[in-house]
């Protein structure tokens, strides 16, 4: 059984000069690893595909997901947004053994938009 922890935006803040996240990496066994959110890391103003690079064998998942940026707003089509999702996806390289595509809200026709962003992810596979 292997421990993961998955973040959200406030992770990526910074408090007392660094990043939480990089406190918890710190102080956490490193048999502990990470299942990224990628926007969520984009949204607190990170560079997504310079932390899952960063991160290596610690990171064997990454939840993918879409949006304007804002915490505010719902989430879009994957490769409608602002993630650049190829660089990501290559930044894990081989270390990632999971894409797991999300939304936290959509609007509009969602089982489209959710057609749409598998078919977007299966072009880049």
């Amino acid at each position: 059984m292997t421990l993961m922890l998955h973040n959200h935006w406030w992770e990526y803040a910074v408090q007392d000069g660094k990043l939480v996240a990089d406190t918890m990496i710190e102080l956490l066994d490193p048999s502990i690893c990470f299942e990224l959110d990628t926007y969520w890391i984009k949204v607190a103003g990170v560079d997504p595909a310079a932390r899952v690079a960063q991160m290596g064998k610690r990171c064997p998942v990454l939840h993918i997901k879409d949006g304007t940026g804002s915490r505010d707003d719902a989430n879009t089509v994957v490769g409608k947004g602002i993630m650049d999702i190829p660089a990501i996806l290559k930044a894990g390289g081989s270390n990632t053994e999971w894409w797991i595509m999300e939304a936290d809200r959509l609007d509009g026709d969602k089982l489209a938009q959710i057609q749409a962003s598998i078919a977007y992810m299966k072009g880049l596979a």
